[in-house]
């Protein structure tokens, strides 16, 4: 009985071990075709988290402006740029232990033109 136990304790260390929190994280492709210096804004949330925030996971390679502020996301890509961006940005929080977890994930598929 002693053995089973210690098997199961050590079997459900190793399952949860394993686990990847990206696998379950949701998340939203966003297509979107610019000219030149269009500025582009996407509200990502309305409501900002009190522990957290938001991260630029992928920062774009060509811009003037890539940036998230109070929950909203905005694009300029650089003078003369013509070509493709990608940015990714997580939301990230806690319930106030200091453990931030990614809860949702935005990428930002941009083609200038």
């Amino acid at each position: 009985m002693k053995y089973y136990l210690i098997i199961l304790l050590f079997t459900s260390i190793f399952v949860s071990c394993n686990e990847n929190p990206d696998e379950e994280l949701d998340s939203e492709i966003i297509k979107v075709e610019l000219s030149g210096t269009e500025k582009y804004s996407f509200t990502l949330r309305k409501a900002i988290p009190v522990e957290g925030g938001f991260e630029i996971r992928e920062q774009a390679k060509n811009f003037q402006i890539s940036n998230v502020q109070f929950g909203k996301f905005t694009y300029q890509a650089k003078e003369g740029f013509k070509g493709d961006e990608i940015i990714e940005i997580v939301e990230v929080g806690s319930i106030g232990d200091d453990n931030f977890t990614d809860y949702y994930k935005w990428v930002f598929k941009i083609k200038v033109k």
